[in-house]
């Protein structure tokens, strides 16, 4: 069976047509190597001033308020560094110095508790009582 070239051409515009499919519309979707591909219609482009116009100021407007954005981040930063130096506060160094400096007594003050209690234990009591210190304490 022998098919026309004009039947050819058309089953080789609709892709591969198995028996008995219906055939593809031709102003629809085009089915090529596995992918639709959509016909495009492109739209006129034309020259507007006035577009033009509109399209440069709003991009020169972007382009002021990032300025102004960046401007106002300095002069806060300057500003937030100003009140700062002029308050008493330390730096996260010099807590941290003295925070450590706090555990290091504080540690050294209950391991010189427990040799108290233990000399006193050793002697009696009478410690305490000859130093006329109140054992309550």
């Amino acid at each position: 069976m022998r098919q026309s070239a004009e039947s050819v051409k058309a089953s080789h515009d609709r892709g591969p047509v198995s028996p008995g499919a219906p055939p593809l519309a031709q102003s629809g979707p085009r089915r090529e190597n596995k992918r639709i591909t959509l016909e495009r219609t492109t739209m006129p482009q034309t020259r507007n001033p006035i577009l033009d116009d509109m399209a440069r100021l709003m991009t020169d407007a972007a382009g002021l308020a990032q300025g102004v954005k960046r401007e106002a981040e300095t002069v806060m930063r300057t500003q937030l560094e100003r009140l700062l130096s002029t308050m008493d506060v330390v730096t996260r160094e010099e807590f941290e110095a003295v925070r450590d400096m706090a555990i290091l007594a504080r540690d050294e003050n209950e391991r010189l508790q427990a040799r108290i209690a233990a000399l006193e234990s050793q002697r009696g009591g009478d410690l305490q009582n000859d130093a006329g210190v109140d054992p309550s304490m």
